[in-house]
C-alpha cells in the first residue's frame, strides 16, 4: 500500500493560530461537530476588540500574506505536519480496525523550494 501526504500548510488554520499566538495576538479555538465530524473554528481579536474568523482577521489585520506567514515559520508548519502524519499513521494505518493492517511501514520527506515538507513516508516498525 502506498500513501502520499501533502503538507498543504496553507489549509490548516492551526498553523496560523500558532504563528499569531507567537506574535502576541489573542486566539479563540472552538470545537464542535459538523455532520458528525469533529471541527475546530479559530478566531482572533481585532484591534477594535471584536473577534473575527481567523482567515478574515489575517486578511484585515495582518500585514503579511498567508504565504509569508508560513514562509517565515517553516519549522512550526513542518512540525505541525509531522504531528498530523503521526496521527494518520497511528489512527488510520495502524488502527486495529484497518481493513489491511500494516506491520511495517516506511516514510520519506521531500522538501519544496519554499522549505516546507511535502510528501511524507517512513520506513520501520511502529514503536
Amino acid at each position: 500500500m502506498f500513501y502520499t501526504l501533502s503538507c498543504a500548510d496553507l489549509r490548516w488554520d492551526a498553523n496560523f493560530a500558532s504563528i499569531l499566538l507567537d506574535r502576541g495576538y489573542s486566539i479563540n479555538i472552538y470545537y464542535t461537530e459538523v455532520d458528525g465530524q469533529p471541527t475546530y473554528f479559530y478566531e482572533a481579536r481585532a484591534r477594535d476588540g471584536d473577534w473575527k474568523p481567523l482567515r478574515q482577521f489575517i486578511e484585515d489585520e495582518v500585514e503579511d500574506s498567508f504565504h509569508e506567514l508560513i514562509r517565515g515559520n517553516v519549522m512550526k508548519a513542518t512540525r505541525y505536519f509531522h504531528h498530523r502524519v503521526m496521527k494518520f499513521v497511528s489512527q488510520i494505518m495502524m488502527a486495529e480496525s484497518a481493513p489491511m493492517p500494516i506491520k511495517i511501514y516506511s516514510w520519506k520527506v521531500e522538501f519544496q523550494r519554499r522549505g516546507a515538507g511535502n510528501n511524507y513516508s517512513h520506513k520501520g516498525k511502529p514503536e
